[in-house]
């Protein structure tokens, strides 16, 4: 598990990013991404290889966000990567 904690000072009101796996992951592992306001999940996601999707969340009033992306554990030595692309926060 992998996971990163932002302090957002409830300035912001849009996290906008692409999540998928990088695309030297291995074939047959899934990652599911998920984004928490103040501690309570409000998006997740699984993707295996070669898939991606675009997410867009409301996050007016949030404090913290904390970006986590879990996975199937070592594998035979595999390891997975998962990527938050062009993630941005927005005023508008």
């Amino acid at each position: 598990m992998s996971k990163f904690e932002y302090h957002l000072g409830r300035h912001w009101k849009s996290f906008l990013a692409t999540v998928g796996q990088r695309d030297d992951s291995p074939t047959g592992g899934t990652l599911s991404f998920e984004v928490s306001l103040d501690g309570t999940p409000v998006h997740r996601t699984e993707l295996t290889v070669g898939q991606s999707r675009n997410i867009t969340l409301n996050i007016v009033g949030a404090f913290r966000m904390t970006l986590t992306v879990t996975g199937p554990g070592p594998t035979g030595g595999a390891v997975y990567y998962g990527v938050w692309g062009n993630a941005r926060l927005t005023t508008s």
